[in-house]
């Protein structure tokens, strides 16, 4: 107990003397109440898991563990409890999201029924607990990580989509909103257009023993020498939605060509919305 109760001191010496040990520690000492407590109000929140099924009647020489599934623990503003979704067994999901994502590859355009499919098995059994919800924070596990869940229909026939019903948030757990605001939002960034040949990466500029250049070297020699063309539609689509923010009040900051960098992006602080 003694030895706990110094750690416990340490830990809060430290944490005064360091914002990033400071977010670190309260993450990791949240719990449901501190969570539904930091939720917006009129949001709600969805964490996706994967688990293991155990089986506890498994007989003599049989595995003790079954197949793994997906379930959905959702969390509106105001509640004290999560209701637990069950979404089924991990190969549909995931066989669901392969489908999902090999139609958008090979034709460049969703498939209407692997889109179906995948909102009938993670987001259709959630609906009874988001009719209200003007915001969607989502955790995902697995390979829902790799779903672009704004861009889900949820009607194919009326062309709307999951991001015109709810605002979706997309969060790594639960415990990022009870991170420390980094500071007032700045409002909305758009890079567009980038000038890929302005920005050429160059390995010399990394020692040949360090962790980013043994990382980096194979990408480097993959792109190397291989001519990135601009994207002149995406100028024409950021500066549309910036001439849209402006007219609804906002003040938007529009980064194009080399000015919509790397550095550019790192030296942004708090910006509201950030949209490449």
């Amino acid at each position: 107990d003694a030895l706990m109760a110094q750690e416990e001191e340490l830990d809060a010496t430290l944490s005064r003397l360091s914002g990033t040990l400071a977010a670190q520690s309260l993450r990791r000492r949240a719990d449901l109440d501190a969570v539904a407590a930091a939720l917006p109000a009129g949001s709600v929140l969805v964490e996706y898991l994967v688990y293991g099924q155990y089986r506890y009647q498994a007989g003599a020489g049989e595995p003790s563990w079954g197949r793994d599934a997906y379930a959905a623990l959702v969390l509106p503003s105001g509640a004290s409890d999560p209701a637990c979704v069950p979404l089924g067994p991990a190969e549909d999901v995931e066989g669901a999201v392969r489908q999902y994502r090999e139609a958008i590859y090979r034709d460049h355009v969703p498939d209407p029924e692997a889109e179906a499919r995948l909102y009938d098995l993670v987001w259709r059994p959630l609906e009874p607990y988001l009719a209200q919800a003007e915001r969607v924070l989502i955790a995902p596990d697995g390979e829902l990580n790799l779903v672009p869940f704004g861009a889900l229909p949820v009607s194919v026939a009326e062309e709307q989509y999951l991001c015109e019903r709810h605002v979706i948030q997309m969060v790594t757990s639960g415990r990022d909103l009870l991170a420390p605001s980094a500071g007032e939002a700045t409002g909305a960034v758009l890079l567009a257009d980038p000038a890929y040949e302005t920005e050429e990466a160059s390995p010399a500029s990394e020692g040949p023993g360090t962790v980013r250049s043994v990382l980096t070297r194979g990408v480097l020699d993959l792109v190397r020498g291989v001519h990135l063309a601009p994207l002149p539609d995406t100028r024409d689509e950021a500066t549309s939605i910036a001439e849209q923010l402006r007219r609804s009040g906002g003040a938007p900051r529009l980064l194009l060509g080399a000015e919509a960098s790397e550095g550019a992006v790192k030296s942004l602080s708090a910006p509201r919305e950030l949209v490449f």
